[in-house]
C-alpha cells in the first residue's frame, strides 16, 4: 500500500521484486486468484496506490513502465481536477484527469475507486479542540472532517475556532453527528471579534473558547445524529458515485474500492456489494498477514510498502532495518504519506 511516492526508493522496491521473480497482479487477477479460478506461476504481489497524488504519475508511473511492471491505483474521483490550476501551490498535488487517462491507457495503471470524497465526520459530542490556523491544512485536504453549513451542505472551509469533536471515516458504522451551528458560529466569532489568528497567540485562549463553548453550549443540550436513511444513503451514494464517474470517465469497469483510512464498518461493507464491488481492499488485519485462495474478497489485507523487503528473496531485510527506515522518516517528515 503506496501514498506518496519517492524515486530512489520505489525502484529499489521495483527492483527487489523483479530480482526475486515476483509476478505483479492487477485486482482482477488477484480476485481470480482468491476464487482458485486461475494458479500464479510465481509468487505474486499487488502494489496499490491510495488517494491519486500526482507522484503517482510524476515518480511511480516512469518506473513502472521501466520495469514493465503494473499497479492499481485506488482513485478519488470527487478530489481530481479537470486541469492544473494555480490553488495547486503545495508539494503535494491531486492528479488530473488527463494524466488519470494516460496511466490508464498505457496498461500499467489501472484505475479502481477510494470512494467519491475520501470523507471524515463528526461521530460523537466529546469535543476535542478548536481549529487553529494552519491546523488540518495538509496539502491534499483529506484529514479535515467534513463539517456542514445550515442546509446541510459541506462546507468548503473552516474558520479558526470551528469547534473540533471526535471523528471517524464517513465509511464507519458510527452515524454523523450534527454538531451545533449555534455554538459553532459563537466560537467563530469570538475569534473574530479577538483578532482572528493572533487569538491563539495568546496564553489561555483554549480555556477561554472553551468556556464560549460551554456558555453556548447550555442553550442547546439536544444531541443530534444523522437518521439510519441518511447514514445508509450517504455511504451507498459515495461508493456508487465513485464507481460511476470513473467508468464514465474512462470507459472502463470499476469492481474494486479501497476504503480511506482502511476502515469499514458493517454497513459499508454490505452497500459496497449493493454497489456494485466484487473486492473490498483494507488495510493490516491481525492474524491474516497474506493473501491465499479462498480469502475473503470482501476483507483483502494490505501492508504498507515499508514491509515490502520482507518479502522472500535475496537481499531481504530485517525487521530491525524496516523499523529504523520508519522511526528515522517519522523523525524528519510530518507528512509521512
Amino acid at each position: 500500500m503506496f501514498h506518496t511516492v519517492e524515486p530512489q526508493t520505489f525502484e529499489a522496491q521495483l527492483k527487489y521484486l523483479q530480482r526475486n521473480h515476483y509476478q505483479v497482479l492487477d485486482a482482477d487477477q488477484l480476485y481470480m486468484f482468491l476464487q482458485e479460478r486461475v494458479p500464479l506461476r510465481s509468487p505474486g504481489v499487488m502494489l496499490t496506490f491510495d488517494d491519486g497524488e500526482r507522484s503517482l504519475y510524476q515518480t511511480a508511473y516512469p518506473l513502472l513502465k521501466k520495469y514493465s511492471m503494473k499497479a492499481v491505483a485506488f482513485l478519488v474521483p470527487g478530489r481530481i481536477r479537470d486541469d492544473r490550476g494555480s490553488q495547486d501551490q503545495g508539494l503535494k498535488q491531486w492528479l488530473t484527469w488527463q494524466e488519470v487517462r494516460e496511466m490508464q491507457a498505457s496498461g500499467y495503471v489501472d484505475m479502481q475507486s477510494h470512494t467519491m470524497d475520501h470523507e471524515r465526520i463528526f461521530t460523537g459530542p466529546q469535543l476535542l479542540d478548536f481549529l487553529q490556523p494552519g491546523q488540518y491544512d495538509d496539502d491534499l485536504r483529506l484529514d479535515m472532517p467534513t463539517v456542514l453549513d445550515d442546509y446541510g451542505k459541506p462546507l468548503q472551509s473552516w474558520e479558526p475556532g470551528t469547534p473540533i469533536y471526535t471523528f471517524d471515516s464517513r465509511m464507519g458504522d458510527a452515524p454523523r453527528y450534527l454538531d451545533s451551528v449555534g455554538r459553532r458560529r459563537a466560537c467563530i466569532e469570538h475569534v473574530r471579534n479577538q483578532g482572528g489568528s493572533r487569538f491563539f497567540q495568546q496564553s489561555g485562549w483554549k480555556c477561554e473558547l472553551h468556556t464560549v463553548w460551554k456558555k453556548a453550549q447550555s442553550a442547546e443540550n439536544i444531541e443530534k445524529y444523522e437518521s439510519v436513511f441518511d447514514q445508509r444513503n450517504a455511504i451507498y451514494t459515495s461508493l456508487k458515485a465513485s464507481r460511476d464517474v470513473l467508468e464514465e470517465r474512462l470507459q472502463k469497469p470499476v469492481r474494486h474500492v479501497a476504503f480511506p483510512w482502511c476502515r469499514v464498518g458493517k454497513l459499508a461493507r454490505v452497500l459496497s456489494q449493493a454497489a456494485g464491488y466484487t473486492t473490498n481492499f483494507l488495510g493490516p488485519i491481525p492474524g491474516k498477514p497474506l493473501v491465499r485462495p479462498g480469502c475473503d474478497p470482501f476483507s483483502i489485507p494490505r501492508i504498507k510498502d515499508d514491509y515490502l523487503f520482507r518479502l522472500p528473496g535475496k537481499g531481504r531485510h530485517s525487521l530491525f532495518r524496516v523499523f529504523g527506515r520508519k522511526l528515522i522518516r517519522r523523525m524528519y517528515k510530518k507528512d509521512i504519506y
